[in-house]
Order: structure tokens, then C-alpha cells, then sequence
């Protein structure tokens, strides 16, 4: 019933709209094309805003690394269980910003027990920036066997970083082989 509702109002704007919409462009003409530099000059706009936002949520300088290796720390920390401290390799030197939400940076983060020092982990994730104070770590740590073997992975991450992940999975995946086959030699 809503459905016919919303079809015979959709059918009545349309209908009735159309006579309106003609006398409106009677009077009121299309505004004439942009030049070629009216358009450059909006899209440096544009440009300009994104970067500007980029700018005002990412901690600047040395801050960066503190911040993001904190939180890095802080956040494998608490999912698991003991104290750790991370590496981390950024796998593009600008962030990923769409839209209007926080820039994103996609990392290679390695996991080690803090007072052993024995990689425990090591994988894939984001990290927004937000506010220049702090970086919000991603939900998942995607490991290399993970992104080897998903052959949907590419739908998860930017294209632009899809060859940095699959080759730094590759190389991950390598050294584990290399390392079982030895430990079963001996």
C-alpha cells in the first residue's frame, strides 16, 4: 500500500511539475558554460580543501611517529592481553582522504612482546588521524596468509595499494616458509 502511495505521489509531482518546470526555464535561462579557468580555478579550490583538512587532523612532523606508534602500542595492547610494543612501515607517504571523514593511512605494522622482544604478529591496517592529537587504529590486522589466499582482498583496500600489500604478503609469506622448512630440518 505505501509503495502505490509513493508511486501515484511520485507520478502527481511529476505531472504537475512539468508545466511549472518549462515556465521556470522560460524566464530563467541556463546559466552560460565556465571557462577552462573558471573550472581549473574550482578544482584548485577543491584541492586546496582536501588538503587543508589532511593538514588539520594529521599530527605534524616528529608528532606523527610518536602519536601513531602510541596508539599502535596502546591498541595491540589491549586486544592482546600483554604488553607490546610495534613497528610500523607507512605503505603510502600521503593519506587517503574521501569525502569529508578523517585521512587514512594505510600501515605494515609488527607486533612484539615487550619484554621478550619475539614477533608475535605483524599485518596490514589503517590509522586515521584525527584532530592532529591522535590516530584511530583499524578494526582488523590482515595477515599475509589472509590477503594471499582472499581473492577478494583488492575490494578492502585502495587500489592504489594493492600491489605495496600483496608484495610486502608475499615476502612475509616467503620468510615463514623458509622458517618452518629450517625448523623441520632440525
Amino acid at each position: 500500500m505505501k509503495l502505490l502511495q509513493l508511486l501515484f505521489a511520485g507520478v502527481f509531482v511529476i505531472a504537475s511539475a512539468g508545466p511549472l518546470a518549462l515556465h521556470c526555464r522560460a524566464e530563467n535561462p541556463a546559466p552560460a558554460e565556465a571557462s577552462q579557468q573558471q573550472k581549473d580555478l574550482l578544482i584548485k579550490t577543491f584541492e586546496e580543501m582536501h588538503r587543508a583538512h589532511i593538514v588539520a587532523n594529521t599530527p605534524p612532523g616528529k608528532l606523527f611517529d610518536k602519536y601513531l606508534t602510541r596508539d599502535l602500542d596502546a591498541c595491540f595492547t589491549e586486544r592482546m592481553g600483554r604488553k607490546v610494543r610495534t613497528t610500523y612501515e607507512l605503505l603510502q607517504k600521503d593519506a587517503i582522504h574521501i569525502g569529508v571523514g578523517f585521512p587514512y593511512y594505510y600501515i605494515w605494522v609488527k607486533i612484539f612482546d615487550d619484554k621478550s622482544g619475539e614477533l608475535l604478529d605483524e599485518g596490514v591496517t589503517s590509522a586515521k588521524a584525527m584532530d592532529q592529537k591522535e590516530f584511530g587504529i583499524g578494526s582488523k590486522l590482515n595477515h599475509a596468509e589472509e590477503i594471499l589466499k582472499n581473492p577478494g582482498f583488492p575490494d578492502f583496500f585502495p587500489d592504489s595499494l594493492c600491489l605495496a600489500i600483496l608484495g610486502r604478503a608475499a615476502v612475509v609469506q616467503a620468510a615463514n616458509n623458509v622458517s618452518k622448512a629450517l625448523h623441520m630440518k632440525n
